[in-house]
């Protein structure tokens, strides 16, 4: 039986994460508004959709693949230092040798 309070019947009536809202959105990925907002400006943000009028949320499918995104992108740029690190390492032997 469905509870008046919604915080009660959430407990008693367990369903799974369709969407987040902007602020839960950062808050279940550690990153503040600001980053959020710049991450959008700059194109890396989430997808977003929109909900009446005023309302924007986050599909829980839009914030796992936006989570692989950057896992992706962190995988690349450590990649990259690494091969810098190994090109450093054979010109300072080079100019050892």
């Amino acid at each position: 039986m469905a509870c008046h309070a919604r915080v009660e019947n959430g407990r008693r009536n367990p369903v799974s994460r369709v969407s987040w809202t902007i602020n839960e959105f950062c808050v279940s990925v550690g990153i503040s508004r600001s980053t959020y907002e710049r991450a959008k400006r700059d194109g890396w943000g989430p997808r977003e959709m929109i909900l009446g009028r005023t309302g924007i949320r986050i599909a829980d499918d839009a914030r796992a693949e936006w989570i692989a995104a950057r896992e992706e992108r962190a995988a690349v740029l450590f990649l990259k230092r690494c091969e810098d690190r190994s090109k450093e390492t054979k010109a300072v032997e080079t100019i050892t040798v």
